[in-house]
């Protein structure tokens, strides 16, 4: 009788390079048209309005009260459309920038309101967004790591939120700390995780989403890249009534914003 031979252990590895530069350059693909749309709008009255003070200022050499009225209003949307444009461009350079070993202080809070910022094309549409922040301390960082964790949270909490709901749905963000450590939880009313599922849904390649929207890699580098950074993410389940993503990040420079 032939002996049973014990199955070799399997051990997870770390998510190869390639495949976690893969996945940020199709998070960045997803939400071009989303950004390209945010850009449009504020680009559009700029343009217009900086005709508008054109055509004033060609028009006359002396300006009348109502004229320059209208030129300091049209002034003033064109700056405030212009301070968007640039604040879209940053957190897209904060994104996509290659600086995976530096670190640096900062403060969640900036992290999860560019992410916000970023996937509200996604989320505006499908629910409200509440946002809970304490005061806390610091952090010794990745920036840019730290917001394609929080952007492909958010994302994901929107994706499970039926559109054409939003007075009956929310997303609820906060952010406290918790001993020693700082924790942000990412809340959203959606179907929630089947309970089959839940210990799966970290694993690469594993997704729930079509083809097109999914790779399944988003949740697996989320996770691998809070390891790498002494943190923690994890799931709560609620079926039925939506899900809880809960990242933890060790509380290494305690020091008051």
């Amino acid at each position: 009788m032939l002996k049973q031979q014990k199955a070799p252990e399997v051990t997870a590895s770390p998510l190869p390079t390639h495949l976690a530069v893969a996945d940020r350059l199709i998070s960045i693909g997803t939400l071009a048209a989303g950004v390209a749309h945010e850009m449009n709008n504020p680009l559009s009255y700029v343009l217009a309005n900086l005709r508008v003070c054109t055509e004033i200022v060609a028009g006359t050499e002396g300006l009348s009260p109502v004229q320059v009225r209208e030129l300091r209003d049209a002034l003033a949307d064109a700056l405030e459309g212009a301070q968007r444009l640039r604040s879209i461009a940053q957190d897209l350079r904060m994104l996509s920038r290659n600086d995976d070993g530096q670190k640096a202080l900062i403060d969640v809070r900036r992290c999860v309101d560019t992410a916000i910022n970023m996937s509200w094309n996604e989320i505006r549409h499908r629910a409200r967004l509440e946002k809970s922040y304490s005061e806390v301390p610091l952090l010794e960082a990745n920036e840019g790591k730290l917001v394609q964790v929080f952007l492909n949270l958010l994302i994901n909490a929107a994706q499970a939120i039926e559109p054409g709901s939003v007075s009956r749905n929310l997303i609820r963000v906060t952010i406290l700390a918790e001993g020693k450590e700082l924790v942000i939880r990412i809340s959203d009313t959606g179907g929630g995780i089947p309970p089959d599922i839940v210990e799966k849904i970290f694993e690469p390649f594993f997704t729930t989403k079509n083809k097109d929207t999914g790779t399944g890699l988003g949740l697996a580098i989320c996770r691998d890249i809070m390891e790498k950074s002494g943190g923690t993410l994890s799931a709560e389940n609620r079926e039925g009534v939506g899900a809880t993503f809960i990242v933890r990040l060790p509380i290494v420079v305690a020091r008051p914003v």
